[in-house]
């Protein structure tokens, strides 16, 4: 989401201009760190360290949003480029989480990091709007996208070889488009009316804010819709998946120990290759849900709380540290969603190893044949063992 840099909606417009000016004090007013002493050489020292500290949380974010970029780029071109991966609606699924997490990486991460840069807002009222249109809809569509992942992988351990039948490529697209749809409409229509509905008394010229956002009742819908609802969603999909997996498991291995219970050498060396899918699928889960609610939880509840006061001044460093927080979700989603598909990890080591060296290219093509038939995931496998 996007970061405010604080200022009291209840001083006058002319209160609320934080650009940076010396007063009669000798102090300089910054956007985001308060006043500094300009008078002050003796302070030369500590001026230094504290450059040094903040080139490099510069460095840190635009390093995060590189990576943000670069790894949900490489996953859209390799689905893009691969017509077999476009027939798979769980495909369709990551593709669409792609997109937001690249919005999130190209309009969220890059303003707000231009923004720290200029220590103030360069971009104008439309811009400025349009910014938070696009921030909270990509993020909320990138909560949206990662409950249809776990639906997805629901559907495909408890339905077994129905699967194929009820979840489609027009189903999936339908579903992506009304998510986006709700996404757009939970947060333009607020944004878009807040200056109609509420005294207006940002300054655009040099900030970026908005009145509607100061407001508890609005915070709270939009954390229940955004957040509350599609994380009980993810959580709820994943905790089921992990429990079929391990019934289905636990039901497998029970059934090859009676038919083949004279054979013991064989039936342990496929309890053996369950435990270790089972394991597998166990820590998969695990992360998804982990980091999700890492990323996202931290951010919401200091919003509720600082609302919850009715107060304005909200402690910058904190509300910038949690909303990138909650942004660096768009830079593990490729990595916890793409990486974990075989056939998507070996298209993106393909596209990796292009510059190399002809024989190590022969290598990789090798080794990428070898993982494309392989082509399904391990809880494919474990749900078509069952043969449902």
């Amino acid at each position: 989401m996007a970061v405010t840099m604080g200022c009291n909606a209840t001083e006058e417009a002319s209160g609320c201009q934080r650009i940076a000016l010396a007063n009669e004090s000798g102090y300089e007013f910054n956007l985001s760190y308060g006043p500094t002493l300009l008078s002050n050489y003796s302070g030369w020292s500590d001026s230094f360290e504290t450059n040094a500290v903040e080139n490099l949380i510069n460095f840190i974010l635009w390093l995060l949003l590189a990576l943000t970029v670069f790894g949900n780029v490489l996953v859209i071109v390799v689905i893009t480029r691969d017509k077999e991966l476009l027939l798979k609606p769980a495909n369709i699924f990551i593709l669409n989480l792609s997109a937001c997490d690249l919005l999130v990486g190209l309009v969220s991460m890059m303003f707000q990091n231009i923004w720290r840069l200029r220590g103030q807002w360069i971009f104008g009222e439309i811009m400025c709007k349009a910014w938070f249109i696009i921030d909270f809809s990509s993020t909320t569509q990138s909560a949206f996208a990662i409950a249809l992942i776990s639906f997805d992988r629901f559907m495909l351990v408890s339905t077994g070889l129905k699967y194929k039948q009820y979840i489609t490529i027009p189903i999936t697209c339908v579903l992506i488009v009304v998510t986006w749809l709700c996404a757009l409409t939970i947060n333009a229509v607020p944004i878009l009316l807040s200056d109609g509905l509420f005294i207006r008394w940002v300054e655009y010229n040099y900030d970026c804010d908005l009145a509607v956002m100061y407001e508890f009742p609005y915070h709270l819908a939009t954390s229940i819709l955004s957040f509350i609802a599609p994380g009980i969603l993810v959580v709820f999909f994943n905790l089921t998946v992990y429990n079929n997996i391990r019934q289905r498991s636990r039901r497998f291995h029970s059934t090859r120990s009676r038919t083949f219970n004279s054979s013991k050498r064989g039936s342990q060396g496929r309890s053996t290759s369950d435990y270790r899918k089972h394991r597998k699928a166990a820590v998969t889960l695990a992360l998804i849900v982990g980091v999700f609610l890492v990323c996202w939880v931290p951010y919401w509840i200091q919003q509720l709380v600082l609302l919850s006061y009715l107060t304005q001044d909200n402690p910058v460093l904190a509300t910038d540290a949690l909303a990138y927080l909650l942004w660096s979700n768009s830079a593990v989603n490729p990595v916890l969603y793409a990486v974990t598909n075989p056939r998507i990890r070996s298209g993106m080591l393909h596209v990796l190893r292009k510059p190399l060296p002809r024989r190590f290219a022969r290598r990789a093509r090798q080794q990428r044949t070898t993982e494309y038939n392989l082509g399904e995931t391990n809880m494919t496998k474990i749900t078509r063992q069952d043969g449902d």
